[in-house]
């Protein structure tokens, strides 16, 4: 039989353990909430040791618990950390042979994808959404390159960062669970992280925006993994109390491996007084399988989710198109500051003014933006070609770069430049 495309997958990749969850899409078009994947026949265990072993006698390639195992026996090459690996360019030397970091990474997708398939008979992928902690532009391309060499080209593939997959887990949850605003502490090799939520909701889209304070200075990994209890104890209920004061909380969430044990149950219980507190591990996997849905159902449409690395305005200019005015767009609100930013080229026609439009969902105005050409460049009329680039020095800073590109044979570019940072 073909197989179906039915599987909607979120997949959390993180360097010490990845997770899996799925929706399996039927034929009566019913979705179902997300479930978390097993690889072993232990359906308790779904943390994925992030590794790889190739055996010894067979050669085989192998990953998760029991590439642990192979290791213990000492009947293999181990190799673990694979997605720093990865963002570091780094390689491994396997029997003699080194193998570069996307290589390993892609065995392990590839792996673990089969065993998916597998367990899933005569489905295939639907939709795959794949989160990571941070968002670097550079391993987000490299991640969805590595996904393409496996089939999964990225109409079927979304990579989002940790942050995106906690706003869609939590906006798939009931509403009593974010009537106010959602705290989250995450404690993992990173150390410890605070986000809050807060929701826009009296105009569509509604806006989700997300907070982030960086407490990994005052609680390391190192101290849970040393051991440190009572230490770890006082310090997460300084932190926790300061982060939550006098704040409209209605659910608090804590991930992350930091969080294994009981050194924190006596804190948490003291933050379940008018809060609803959540522990759990498959936030961000679920969280990413909600994204992969809303890819195929559309069911997030109302929603702009605006994390700290995400821009809260939209960015147009002003041309005439087609015998009519139009706004044409740089930069949407959402979008990664990092990556934000459109390039274009426009024909002067007697102005030496450019006009741009930004609007700000947050505050729900707009500005018009003027930017006047000193010296402007003197030729007939509608023979001065301009580039106009937008570009983004930080989530709240755009610079937009003008400069004279000549009139192909018959005017040369005389290289003036103009900048003006826009207003935002």
């Amino acid at each position: 039989m073909d197989e179906e495309r039915t599987l909607i997958i979120g997949f959390d990749l993180c360097d010490d353990y990845s997770q899996i969850s799925c929706i399996r899409r039927k034929s009566t078009n019913v979705l179902e909430e997300p479930e978390s994947v097993c690889m072993t026949p232990d359906k308790t265990k779904y943390l994925i040791p992030t590794a790889v072993c190739v055996r010894e006698n067979s050669k085989e390639w192998i990953i998760g618990e029991e590439a642990e195992r192979c290791r213990d026996r000492m009947a293999g090459v181990y190799v673990d950390r694979l997605l720093s690996k990865f963002e570091k360019g780094a390689s491994a030397t396997i029997y003699d042979v080194d193998i570069p970091g996307d290589l390993l990474l892609e065995r392990f997708f590839r792996k673990v994808l089969g065993i998916i398939r597998q367990r899933f008979q005569n489905s295939s992928i639907l939709k795959l959404v794949v989160t990571v902690p941070s968002d670097d532009p550079a391993t987000i391309n490299a991640l969805y390159e590595i996904l393409a060499r496996l089939g999964l080209e990225q109409d079927r593939v979304l990579i989002i960062n940790h942050t995106l997959a906690f706003m869609y887990y939590v906006v798939s949850q009931p509403r009593d669970q974010w009537v106010n605003d959602v705290a989250l502490f995450d404690y993992g090799l990173a150390g410890l992280h605070y986000y809050q939520l807060s929701f826009g909701r009296k105009s569509l889209p509604n806006t989700v925006v997300a907070e982030h304070t960086d407490l990994s200075d005052r609680i390391t990994y190192d101290m849970y993994a040393n051991h440190m209890s009572e230490r770890l104890t006082k310090g997460f209920e300084t932190e926790a109390n300061q982060a939550l004061h006098k704040k409209l909380i209605t659910s608090v969430f804590v991930a992350g491996r930091g969080f294994e044990g009981i050194w924190a149950d006596g804190v948490l219980k003291n933050l379940c007084m008018g809060r609803r507190v959540f522990k759990g591990q498959n936030l961000y996997a679920k969280g990413a399988c909600y994204a992969a849905r809303s890819l195929v159902t559309g069911g997030m449409d109302s929603y702009i989710f605006l994390s700290e690395d995400r821009i809260t305005s939209d960015i147009s200019l002003k041309c005439y198109a087609g015998g009519k005015e139009q706004m044409i767009p740089l930069a949407k609100v959402g979008d990664s500051w990092k990556t934000a930013g459109k390039t274009l080229r426009v024909i002067l026609d007697g102005s030496d003014e450019l006009e741009f439009l930004v609007s700000d969902c947050i505050k729900r105005d707009s500005v018009q933006e003027i930017v006047r050409l000193d010296s402007p460049v003197r030729r007939e009329e509608r023979t001065v070609r301009l580039e106009v680039a937008l570009r983004f020095e930080d989530r709240g800073l755009a610079i937009v770069k003008i400069k004279d590109v000549g009139f192909g044979e018959f005017y040369k570019t005389n290289y003036r430049v103009w900048e003006q940072i826009l207003k935002l």
